[in-house]
């Protein structure tokens, strides 16, 4: 990603069937990669957690998505919170969720 993006922290809490969810959304610097080259690039991504009692679970994640550009990252935290019930539902008949 080249020249300066804003940072971005969105942050919201959201009740569904009476349990309380963390849907954050953030630039993040992606360090995954050992190529100079890679070093200083950025994504945008949004995690839902579960946060029961409004301690949040940041050590597993329900649902995340990356985004290229801060438009669409904005766009995607809007959405995922309007799609949060589907998310939840899709998560609870995942065969590898408790």
């Amino acid at each position: 990603m080249s020249g300066t993006v804003k940072a971005l922290d969105l942050k919201d809490f959201i009740t569904f069937e009476n349990n309380r969810y963390y849907i954050s959304t953030i630039q993040m610097e992606v360090r995954h990669s050992w190529q100079k080259e890679h070093e200083k690039i950025c994504v945008f991504e949004t995690m839902v957690f579960a946060a029961p009692e409004g301690e949040i679970d940041y050590h597993s994640s329900l649902y995340h998505r990356r985004y290229r550009t801060l438009d669409g990252a904005i766009k995607g935290h809007a959405d995922t919170i309007g799609a949060l019930p589907q998310i939840i539902l899709t998560c609870k008949a995942c065969p590898n969720r408790h």
